[in-house]
């Protein structure tokens, strides 16, 4: 579970009462917005596509590793692919996603978030976009949490920080459960024998490798976003200066981020000037 946030602070942001579901104030900025997604898109073993049951402009996350429902109440659209979790349009800038009841209530109460409109289990949760870069860093923690809630796990592994992109993914956690002694810090998933008493048992080494080959893929997706979000960021920038309208600089970031892997992968101007 990510670490528990603090108040979102101010009043919550105005969200519509009838038809999709969305945000009409206190939106993040377009830049922020697309920030966002690019983080959400690195996460490990994760797949972006259009959603299955938001409007078009909106963005699903589905997982690479589990196609299927665990339970109908793990995903927004039990009918179709698991989908624990989507972005809407720059447009709108909130997200819905899926979480344990409990703590979608305490998010609520805390300001972050507000029960789907349509919901139809309890676990889904309407939640604000982002107004900064704090704020940016608790919805992505919640993001995380939605993954994991998707995918059967309880809490983040041992002494990650949730909001903390450089943390050990999923691997480590089976190294850790391969462990017969207490692991103080991620040196031990990184093979350093000054963390551990013991020598590791073949079945904790082939984890350990596992878990450093994870970690090196995901800090380098990490690193690849940023840059390409980047790249999204000087678009937009220009777009405003040349007094291009919100509808447009939609319509290009949605071209943008369905380049997204493409951009990531090292391909560049791709995206033609936003007119």
């Amino acid at each position: 579970m990510s670490p528990d946030p603090v108040r979102r602070s101010g009043d919550r942001p105005e969200v519509t009462n009838e038809g999709p579901q969305s945000q009409l104030t206190q939106r993040s900025t377009p830049e922020l917005w697309g920030r966002l997604v690019a983080a959400v898109f690195a996460l490990p073993d994760v797949v972006e596509a259009h959603s299955q049951v938001s409007p078009a402009s909106s963005r699903a996350v589905f997982l690479d590793d589990r196609r299927d429902h665990r339970a109908p109440e793990t995903g927004l659209a039990p009918d179709g692919r698991l989908e624990p979790v989507h972005l809407h349009g720059v447009d709108d800038t909130s997200l819905h996603l899926v979480l344990p009841p409990e703590r979608g209530a305490e998010l609520t109460g805390l300001g972050w978030a507000e029960p789907h409109q349509y919901g139809d289990f309890g676990t889904e949760f309407f939640v604000y976009g982002p107004r900064d870069d704090v704020e940016l860093e608790a919805v992505l923690g919640f993001v995380r949490e939605a993954l994991a809630f998707a995918r059967g796990e309880e809490r983040s592994a041992p002494g990650v920080d949730a909001a903390d992109p450089d943390g050990p993914p999923g691997d480590a956690a089976d190294a850790r459960e391969h462990g017969e002694q207490s692991v103080a810090d991620w040196s031990f998933a990184l093979g350093d024998p000054a963390a551990i008493a013991t020598p590791p048992t073949p079945e904790q080494s082939a984890a350990l490798e596992r878990a450093a080959a994870s970690l090196a893929r995901a800090r380098a997706a990490y690193a690849a976003a940023r840059e390409a979000a980047a790249d999204a960021e000087a678009l937009i920038i220009a777009a405003h200066e040349a007094g291009a309208s919100r509808d447009a600089i939609a319509t290009h970031l949605d071209l943008a981020y369905t380049h997204v892997p493409a951009l990531v992968s090292g391909e560049r101007g791709l995206l033609p000037p936003i007119g």
